[in-house]
C-alpha cells in the first residue's frame, strides 16, 4: 500500500492578515522614527533635558515667522532650523558656556530635526485619552521621567505627559492591549485637540 501524505497548506486569517500588516507598519513607522524626527519630538527631547540638566536657564523650542524652528536657551536663540531647505541649520549664538554634554545633546536634536524630510516633521493629529466616562481625572497620564501610565486630570506639563499622537498610544495599546482599545478616531476615548501646540516667536 502506498504512503499517502495530507498536505496542509496554512491558511492567513483576514485577522491574523492584518495584524502581521500592523505589525509590518509600525516597524517602518520606528524606523522612520530613529532616523527622522517630528516637531513634537523635539519639544519632548528638549524637555526631557531640561529634567536632567542642573542649570537655571531652561532650553526651549518655538517657531519663527520666518519659517525657522528655534532652539533657545532662556530667551537665546542657539539654533535656528529651516523649514525650507532640508539640512541647514544656523548657530546664532555660542554654545561655549553650555555644559559639554548638553551643547552634545543639542547639537545631536538640531542636525536629527534638520536632516528630516519637510513633510515628515508636521505632526500627527494629537488627543487625550479618556478612560472613563464622566469627572475630571479619568485621563490617562504617562510620566516622562519614568513612563509609568496613571489616571488623573488632563494637564500635559514638563513631568507627566496627556497628549498622544497615534504612533505614541499604539505602542501603549500593544503592550496593554487588554487595558486600552484600539485607536478609533470615532471613539469617545478619544479628545483630539484642535490647535497643534506650537509656540511661535516674533523672529
Amino acid at each position: 500500500m502506498a504512503d499517502t501524505h495530507d498536505c496542509f497548506y496554512p491558511m492567513i486569517s483576514l485577522e491574523a492578515d492584518a495584524w502581521l500588516t500592523g505589525i509590518r507598519e509600525r516597524r517602518q513607522q520606528e524606523k522612520r522614527r530613529e532616523i527622522w524626527m517630528k516637531f513634537s519630538d523635539l519639544k519632548h527631547e528638549i524637555t526631557a533635558l531640561n529634567l536632567k540638566t542642573r542649570r537655571c536657564s531652561v532650553y526651549s523650542v518655538g517657531k519663527s515667522k520666518l519659517g525657522k524652528t528655534l532652539i533657545l536657551e532662556g530667551g537665546s536663540i542657539i539654533y535656528a532650523i529651516s523649514e525650507n531647505t532640508i539640512g541647514l541649520v544656523l548657530n546664532i549664538n555660542s554654545v561655549d558656556d553650555i555644559p559639554l554634554q548638553d551643547r552634545l545633546i543639542l547639537q545631536k536634536l538640531a542636525y536629527k530635526y534638520s536632516r528630516t524630510p519637510l513633510n515628515e516633521r508636521r505632526d500627527d493629529p494629537k488627543f487625550y485619552v479618556k478612560m472613563m466616562p464622566g469627572g475630571d481625572d479619568a485621563y490617562l497620564n504617562q510620566s516622562i521621567r519614568y513612563n509609568e501610565l496613571f489616571m488623573s486630570d488632563r494637564a500635559n506639563t514638563t513631568l507627566n505627559k496627556t497628549i498622544f499622537n497615534e504612533f505614541e498610544y499604539d505602542k501603549i495599546q500593544h503592550k496593554y492591549p487588554q487595558w486600552f482599545p484600539k485607536f478609533d478616531k470615532n471613539d469617545p476615548h478619544f479628545e483630539f485637540m484642535e490647535g497643534d501646540g506650537e509656540d511661535e516667536a516674533d523672529k
